[in-house]
């Protein structure tokens, strides 16, 4: 169990809390929502021993990861390693195991646990339910399609409007009352850099377009083995069953001021002359 003193701002002054969390219940749900809610991917590598994750584990660098059913063993190949500039061999291993990539929710819970005070701000304001919105594998196709589609549509838009000013460009030049060496020289300088802008348009397009491919190629490799997600709205209610808060306490901003001004150690001229006055009696 864990226990948590918390002062809230509230309009007229400001309220005590305590607050208590059944911190096993909530890591064991923790672990709950990651395999039911997590996107889960098969991870099959090579690697060193301290580059395989823990079984059983939460990690929290960058994107939240949750890894579980670790098995490996030596491949028989070598890999290098350094310690303290010195070179030498260790044996790598064949590695696989199950991924599975959080709701943002987690981090809120173990943060929660960590007594962060954003967290609890965000339990007493309901924003952390902003954080349920997690789209599955199913959801993420189609989305991921529409946007391949956007993408088509805007890069031809963009060249379309890219030649139409080229082509105006070109007819300005043509009706200019520049010599014909002039025109020439304005038109060649025009084609290459509008082949040069088109080019790198292709470029960036083709780039942007190989990574949505592949996004969409990979999320429809994996869409058999999340065909049971859940969605993370199904736990929030177990969630908040091992959270209590209680109010314990409470005072008004007049009586906040009034204690500040006890113990503030500027003496005030009124008070000076009475002690003055008090004195010379």
């Amino acid at each position: 169990m864990i226990k948590e003193i918390f002062f809230r701002k509230v309009e007229g002054g400001k309220e005590k809390y305590e607050i208590t969390i059944d911190s096993d219940k909530m890591e064991e749900l923790a672990r709950t929502i990651a395999i039911n809610c997590g996107e889960l991917r098969i991870v099959r590598t090579e690697c060193k021993f301290k580059d395989i994750p823990y079984e059983d584990s939460f990690s929290f660098n960058g994107k939240d990861k949750y890894y579980k059913d670790v098995k490996y063993k030596e491949s028989g190949n070598m890999g290098s390693e350094w310690d303290h500039y010195d070179e030498y061999e260790v044996p790598l291993y064949n590695c696989e195991y199950k991924k599975y990539t959080c709701p943002p929710i987690i981090d809120f819970m173990f943060n929660l646990m960590y007594r962060d005070r954003k967290a609890i701000e965000m339990l007493f304001d309901g924003s952390y339910l902003k954080l349920c919105t997690f789209p599955t594998v199913k959801e993420k196709i189609p989305k991921t399609k529409s946007k391949s589609t956007s993408l088509t549509k805007s890069y031809k838009r963009g060249r379309q409007k890219k030649t139409s000013e080229v082509n105006g460009k070109y007819e300005e030049v043509n009706q200019s009352d520049l010599d014909i060496e002039q025109r020439i020289n304005c038109l060649q300088e025009l084609i290459e850099s509008s082949k040069r802008d088109l080019q790198e348009m292709d470029s960036e397009y083709e780039k942007k377009k190989k990574e949505l491919e592949k996004e969409l190629e990979e999320l429809l490799r994996i869409e058999s083995i999340n065909e049971n997600q859940k969605p993370v709205s199904d736990y929030i209610v177990e969630m908040l069953s091992l959270i209590e808060y209680q109010l314990v306490d409470q005072i008004s901003d007049e009586e906040i001021k009034r204690v500040n001004d006890f113990y503030n150690k500027d003496v005030k001229r009124d008070l000076g002359e009475k002690k003055k006055q008090f004195t010379l009696q």
